[in-house]
């Protein structure tokens, strides 16, 4: 007796292969959602890109163009200052125009002077004279010049020179001969003393002047210590060692000397802190 086919073999195999077709269909249909998914995407415009850079790159041409305008400017106005300080038309220009500020200044001083004299002058008792109205300032200005009275424009003048002193100004006083400049100077140094400015002060004067700027020190301001500040080397080094001490002080006298011992020693002088320089008649000397 022959045997048969087993049955439930074959159904399995063919329930297998469809199965498998099934699953292979599937797959085939969630490969085309995909695809139409990544469609519905914006797309990426590569043309777009490439001009937004050739933007950046033009915007950057244009600034780099830029500082280099405001570079070569920067060199030409350096090149127009040097020629203008150069230029002799130029410099006297300018110097020309300091000298009519100083003058307007100079001007607009003695005005705030002659206003504070008339101010001062009216707070005086009216019974006084003339002579003792000018005494009292005097005693009030200067009170260290007990050796002898200033004249009414010798008072104006130490007024004169305070104003300068009050504003940082160096002024230079030229009165005619024998008109009292040394008498001048030497109330207005006593004033600065009399208010607690000691120095140092020094004047530098010519040689065959320097012992009558001594004598009038002397006379008009008994308690202002000054000395002669000349001689050969080993002198001089002495005086600066007993005499001229570096620290200053109230007991550092006035120290008069000469154009020849001031530029000899320069760089030792250059080491004091002066507060007040004179210079008695610079005409053809080259102040330092």
């Amino acid at each position: 007796m022959g045997m048969l086919p087993s049955p439930p073999r074959q159904l399995s195999i063919v329930k297998g292969v469809k199965e498998e077709d099934q699953l292979l269909h599937s797959v085939k249909e969630e490969n085309v959602d995909d695809l139409s998914d990544a469609s519905s995407y914006p797309s990426v415009d590569l043309e777009a890109e490439d001009s937004d850079a050739s933007m950046e790159v033009e915007e950057e041409q244009p600034y780099e163009a830029r500082l280099n305008v405001e570079e070569e400017e920067e060199e030409a106005k350096g090149r127009e200052a040097v020629r203008l300080v150069s230029d002799p038309v130029t410099k006297f220009n300018k110097f020309d125009e300091l000298l009519t500020q100083v003058q307007l200044y100079s001007e607009f001083i003695l005005e705030k002077v002659l206003e504070g004299y008339s101010n001062y002058s009216s707070a005086y008792n009216a019974t006084l004279t003339e002579e003792e109205m000018w005494a009292k300032e005097q005693a009030e200005l200067v009170p260290l010049v007990t050796g002898g009275k200033l004249k009414p424009y010798q008072i104006e003048g130490v007024k004169w020179l305070m104003s300068l002193w009050c504003n940082g100004l160096n002024g230079i006083l030229a009165d005619q001969m024998s008109l009292g400049k040394t008498i001048q100077t030497i109330g207005f140094l006593a004033h600065l003393k009399g208010n607690g400015l000691h120095g140092p002060y020094m004047i530098i004067a010519p040689v065959l002047a320097l012992s009558n700027w001594v004598d009038e020190i002397s006379r008009l301001v008994p308690s202002m210590a000054c000395l002669i500040y000349y001689g050969d080397k080993l002198a001089r080094s002495e005086i600066r060692r007993k005499l001229m001490p570096k620290t200053g002080g109230p007991d550092f006298p006035i120290i008069v000397t000469s154009y020849e011992m001031a530029m000899s020693d320069a760089k030792i002088l250059a080491r004091y802190r002066w507060k007040y320089i004179v210079f008695d008649e610079v005409t053809g000397k080259q102040v330092p």
